[in-house]
């Protein structure tokens, strides 16, 4: 018998340091302060299509650590698609975000929490968080599927999480 392959409806590599899908179809957009989204060295953890490390999102507490529950949302048509997972490589500093909740929409504007909040480990590593959503029947084949991320416990304005490797799939 053959293994199924997962088939990428979008992914993020951030390796060009801008928010613009890198393969396949979708939008990132945030509300985080510009001045705290920055690029910084990436990892290979849950690379795609023969991608090197390049460039990560590096996101910021903010003055006042104003960034706290400010979020990423990834809009991506999953019409034509079942089983949906989303996986990606994060890693955060000691005072960057440490409580991240990820969430997913069947609409693209109410958002429900999956599982429990998640704290990022210091380092890459080499296994990426995977949020495997097949028990999220609305999610199938919904052109206004989302996923988004909420960042909360940052402590300084200069504490970081990256986010590398974002895949839809």
């Amino acid at each position: 018998s053959q293994a199924t392959q997962a088939n990428e409806i979008a992914i993020w590599n951030f390796n060009d340091s801008n928010l613009i899908v890198d393969h396949g179809t979708g939008v990132l957009t945030t509300d985080f302060i510009v001045a705290n989204i920055l690029f910084a060295a990436g990892t290979t953890n849950n690379t795609r299509l023969g991608n090197p490390a390049g460039q990560s999102l590096s996101l910021q507490g903010g003055s006042g650590t104003a960034n706290n529950g400010r979020h990423l949302t990834f809009n991506v048509s999953t019409l034509g698609f079942s089983n949906i997972v989303v996986s990606f490589a994060t890693q955060g500093t000691s005072t960057g975000f440490n409580s991240n909740q990820f969430q997913y929409s069947l609409d693209g504007i109410t958002f429900v929490d999956f599982g429990p909040a998640y704290t990022p480990a210091t380092a890459f590593g080499t296994v990426p968080l995977v949020f495997t959503l097949a028990s999220i029947a609305g999610l199938n084949d919904n052109a206004s599927a989302a996923f988004r991320i909420v960042f909360n416990g940052a402590s300084s304005a200069t504490g970081t999480n990256r986010i590398d490797n974002f895949v839809v799939e």
